[in-house]
Order: structure tokens, then C-alpha cells, then sequence
């Protein structure tokens, strides 16, 4: 389970991945959050983008939830802080939020 510790979208996410970097989206009304840790995920028009850091390391827990297997599956464990001053409506597209993201791994943001 992904942990967003503070920031807008702050919150527990079940994600198969734990990136360095994470997009994080809220409704405009801010009823609604998710984080778009998949590759091909996208932010709907509707949704604000914030960015997140992971603190630490992350890790890998397996989980059987029961029912016929569609929530079995090893899940992301890690933490992860707002980044309150990188402006996360730049990275509307994937591709550009792709690139930011290996730069600031690389150290070079």
C-alpha cells in the first residue's frame, strides 16, 4: 500500500508499483483521488495533478484477499511526500511527466 503523507491527495492507495516519483490526481470538487502509477495512466481534464517523492526504499508485500483470486497479487508498500513546489499541471501529458521524472531520479531538477 502506497502512503501519501501529506499534500492534497494525501492518503492509502493499493498499486502494484512504487515509483520514484508519482503523479497523484483530485477532482476539482476534491471528492475523488487516485495516483497514476501505471505508464500509460493519464489525468482526466477534471483532475488536478499533484506530485509526490518517495521516502525511502519501497517494498513488496504479497496479499490473498480471498474471493476467486482478482485481489491476490504482491502490492507496493512505501511512503511518499507532496512536492508542493513542483507545479504538477505541467505534466498533464505522459510524456513529459516521463521525462521530468528520469531527470529528477538522475538528480538533474
Amino acid at each position: 500500500m502506497l502512503t501519501l503523507r501529506d499534500g492534497p491527495v494525501a492518503g492509502k492507495y493499493m498499486v502494484k508499483v512504487a515509483p520514484q516519483f508519482l503523479r497523484a490526481v483530485i477532482t476539482v470538487g476534491g471528492n475523488d483521488k487516485d495516483v497514476l502509477d501505471q505508464p500509460g495512466d493519464e489525468p482526466h481534464s477534471y483532475e488536478r495533478i499533484h506530485v509526490y517523492r518517495r521516502i525511502g526504499e519501497a517494498s513488496h508485500v504479497h496479499l490473498n484477499m480471498g474471493g476467486r483470486g482478482r485481489s491476490t497479487g504482491f502490492y507496493a508498500m512505501a511512503q511518499y511526500e507532496h512536492m508542493p513546489n513542483v507545479d504538477g499541471e505541467r505534466f498533464r501529458e505522459t510524456v513529459t511527466w516521463q521525462r521530468w521524472a528520469e531527470e529528477a531520479e538522475a538528480g538533474r531538477v
